[in-house]
């Protein structure tokens, strides 16, 4: 454990106070992130236990963060019951679309600057949520062509049933992460 001499900001702090950041800058974080997390899980095989909003956090001053320098934290946390746990999670299963299914969670609320409501009164209200949230953020009315494609492939992707997923290489994991980022690359970007 380290004290820091900072405060940090979470991301969901920064969507809450910091104003709505440009499009083509709400990108670059996305693809900041999906880049640490394909880095985790691909290159030093780390699975993030709880990914969301919290997980990300930024030092420095508050209400200004350097958006291009998010470190991810949170790791003792445990799996969520919430928003950013994938429809079929298992308990005591570690499997690598859990988090992919998270990060996707965390781009659609960067895409928005905004977080998730978090508030449900059972299971099957939450998993609508869910699918809700998914249907949404898949359709080019909601933010764009672009913005729906990056959505359509991760959460395409996802969409395969639970044993193709399992069975899926590390080489499997590592294109669609690397195919992710990507999409979020400005290169992309029209």
């Amino acid at each position: 454990m380290y004290q820091c001499s900072q405060q940090p900001a979470d991301l969901r702090d920064v969507l809450l106070r910091v104003q709505k950041p440009s499009g083509e800058d709400r990108r670059a974080l996305s693809r900041i992130i999906a880049t640490q997390v394909r880095s985790l899980h691909v290159h030093f095989q780390l699975p993030h236990p709880g990914l969301r909003t919290e997980s990300f956090v930024f030092f420095g001053n508050a209400e200004k963060p350097d958006l291009t320098k998010p470190y991810v934290l949170d790791w003792a946390r445990p799996p969520s019951t919430d928003i950013y746990r994938h429809p079929e999670y298992q308990a005591g299963k570690s499997l690598w679309f859990y988090q992919a299914w998270s990060l996707m969670m965390v781009l659609s609320e960067i895409a928005e600057w905004r977080p998730l409501d978090r508030a449900f009164q059972d299971e099957e209200e939450l998993l609508k949520r869910k699918m809700e949230r998914k249907q949404l953020v898949t359709n080019p009315d909601w933010k764009g062509a672009l913005t729906a494609e990056i959505f359509k492939y991760g959460f395409g992707f996802l969409e395969k049933d639970h044993h193709t997923l399992e069975r899926y290489s590390r080489w499997d994991v590592k294109r669609f992460y690397d195919t992710l980022c990507e999409i979020l690359a400005p290169s992309s970007a029209q």
